[in-house]
């Protein structure tokens, strides 16, 4: 940052640098690939402005999912959608809690940043899997009812369940996706704290220890 100061006055004036966005194409991330981001975490291979961008691209696809109306969930004033609103919670609890103790617990001070790193290919992979599945229920489930039976039966069967069907759908889809990343996020934080422990030297005695009397 270039300064000036001017001398009958003493003010400072300061000129700001402007962003150098040439970095920007030089960006080495895997928003993919899981297992090649925990070892990039793992080994300090990812840059302060990566771990920015992380952030950044992690925000973006949370508006994209938002606004995308292909991921929704049973949010009203109802018993399902404060059942579902419940059991989210629980599984985040439950979730970050098994995910800091594999980290290493309070040893670790790069929990947040390696959790926010791999939530961006994590999220990607699982929102695509889980409600790639629904989808494919729901053209079935549009399949199925849309067809004719002979059975009374049958017909009523395919009746009771098209009254719930959707809502259930949902229900397992949400509980599906919140608690498939909390599992492979405790598998990818757990392999980081196992990669940083394995290089990571131990402290050989020198024999100059003071001991204590």
């Amino acid at each position: 940052m270039h300064m000036w100061k001017l001398a009958s006055t003493g003010i400072f004036i300061h000129r700001r640098r402007r962003p150098d966005y040439s970095k920007l194409t030089s960006l080495d991330m895997h928003v993919l690939n899981t297992r090649r981001l925990a070892e990039d975490l793992a080994h300090g291979r990812v840059s302060t402005r990566d771990k920015a961008y992380y952030l950044l691209l992690g925000w973006v696809l949370w508006i994209v999912i938002g606004y995308s109306t292909l991921v929704f969930s049973n949010a009203s004033r109802s018993w399902l959608g404060l059942f579902e609103a419940f059991m989210i919670i629980v599984i985040a609890v439950f979730g970050v809690q098994t995910c800091y103790e594999a980290s290493g617990g309070d040893d670790n001070r790069s929990f947040v940043v390696d959790f926010t790193c791999l939530l961006v290919p994590l999220t990607i992979k699982v929102y695509a899997v889980v409600w790639g599945l629904y989808w494919l229920f729901v053209w079935g489930y549009y399949a199925t009812t849309s067809a004719s039976y002979e059975s009374e039966g049958a017909a009523r069967l395919v009746a009771m369940l098209s009254r719930h069907a959707g809502y259930l759908a949902t229900l397992a889809a949400v509980l599906a996706t919140q608690a498939a990343l909390f599992l492979r996020m405790r598998v990818h934080i757990a392999a980081i704290a196992a990669m940083r422990a394995t290089s990571i030297p131990p402290v050989q005695p020198t024999g100059q220890e003071v001991s204590g009397g």
